[in-house]
């Protein structure tokens, strides 16, 4: 069985295309809505975070007496990490998507206006040439090194966040299984963490830096099949968590990546290199690091049919907290073919969108009422296009609270 652990700011159903790729490995999948998100009640809050994923893995532990995983993205991840380490129950494997360290991060921000760690300048992926890191700026970062790393650990040590420092939880865990997994194009979280994390565990681990993925949702959307494949394997070998479906395996490269001064490198090879190169083994890569496209047709879409840059635009203008970049992305998106499950995540966004453009949502600028009702009519455009979601019982519906709230504001109008 496998627990998954939700990212920051979001349900569980904006998370389905993780969920999909977990029950993929055949495994019965329980998934959570952390307090005040989704379908459970009460106030979202930092401090409660490992504890709704405590429960949860209680949960699956009652359910079934087999052997358990926790998977986590993002927030998700590091509350993964510390609940394995604090609960005081039975994980036998635990895969981390996206992992941070929030006193690295803070050091990366106060000193240059990025999350940290910052080490890797360029970034050479399998099949082109080298190139500069793109990162995220969100603030300018004037602070002198030393300085910003004592802010940094005051800060860190304040945080309400059990999973603040992952290296230090990963001492707390005995030998148990990890797959530690980042995209390589991540512009907001750094691949340095979840390296440093997979240097410092002492149980059997894998590292997957994914060629050309970004944060998530990215990796569940441009390396659906190739994730299945790898958790298959990883569960299968590792972690124990029951045996996967039989079938054939497919004939197998090797994903290389290794560090070079301040460059990554990565390379699909026909056999496993030397060290010190990571080599992890590959089902349905090709040689410039995506999937095959006739074994990964969505993730061909994905990439060529304007999605991936759409979502890009999404997700930079969401941790920028700028809601007219918002605003123009989401139209941009919505230009786009109608296309599953793409939609159904982008109708997410607008949600987002319009709950922050209403005021609804702690830390954003000064609410914009006109931003917030073209969101939800986008909202509207983006979830009723599918006969899919049209199905969903509309009393849970998201599209009936929208239909109305649209509604109530052509009243006012």
């Amino acid at each position: 069985m496998i627990v998954f652990c939700p990212g920051n700011s979001g349900n569980l159903s904006a998370h389905l295309e993780y969920v999909r790729i977990a029950a993929g490995t055949g495994r019965s999948v329980v998934g959570l809505d952390y307090t005040g998100f989704g379908a459970s009640a009460g106030t979202p809050d930092l401090r409660r975070l490992v504890g709704d994923v405590v429960v949860a893995l209680r949960y699956a532990h009652g359910l079934d007496a087999g052997p358990v995983a926790l998977f986590g993205v993002s927030l998700g991840a590091a509350s993964a990490l510390a609940a394995a380490a604090g609960s005081g129950m039975r994980v036998d494997a635990i895969i981390v998507e996206g992992i941070s360290d929030v006193g690295a991060m803070l050091g990366g921000l106060f000193a240059h206006g990025r999350f940290g760690p910052l080490r890797v300048a360029r970034v050479a992926p399998p099949d082109a040439s080298a190139r500069d890191r793109q990162r995220l700026r969100l603030g300018r970062g004037r602070l002198p090194g030393a300085l910003a790393r004592a802010a940094a650990a005051w800060c860190c040590r304040c945080y309400p966040f059990e999973g603040r420092r992952p290296i230090e939880l990963a001492a707390r865990i005995a030998d148990t299984p990890l797959l530690a997994v980042h995209g390589v194009e991540d512009e907001l979280l750094p691949f340095e963490a979840a390296i440093d994390l997979y240097l410092e565990w002492r149980g059997p681990k894998r590292l997957w830096l994914i060629p050309g993925a970004g944060h998530a949702q990215e990796p569940a959307l441009s390396h659906a099949t190739e994730y299945i494949a790898q958790l298959r394997r990883f569960l299968d070998a590792d972690g124990g968590v029951a045996a996967s479906p039989g079938r054939a395996p497919r004939a197998t490269r090797f994903l290389e990546s290794e560090i070079a001064g301040d460059e990554l490198r990565q390379s699909i090879a026909s056999r496993a290199a030397e060290p010190p190169a990571w080599s992890l083994e590959v089902e349905t890569l090709a040689r410039d690091g995506f999937p095959e496209r006739q074994l990964d047709e969505r993730s061909a879409r994905y990439r060529d049919g304007g999605y991936r840059d759409a979502f890009r635009r999404l997700v930079g203008a969401i941790n920028q907290r700028d809601l007219a970049a918002l605003d123009v992305a989401l139209a941009a998106y919505c230009d786009l073919p109608r296309a599953l499950p793409f939609d159904r995540l982008a109708s997410m966004y607008a949600l987002r969108v319009a709950l922050a453009a209403r005021g609804e949502v702690p830390g954003w600028p000064v609410p914009d009422r006109a931003t917030g009702r073209r969101a939800l009519a986008r909202f509207a455009l983006l979830f009723s296009a599918h006969e899919e979601l049209a199905l969903i019982d509309r009393t849970r519906s998201p599209l009936a609270w929208v239909e109305r709230e649209i509604g109530a504001a052509e009243a006012v109008r």
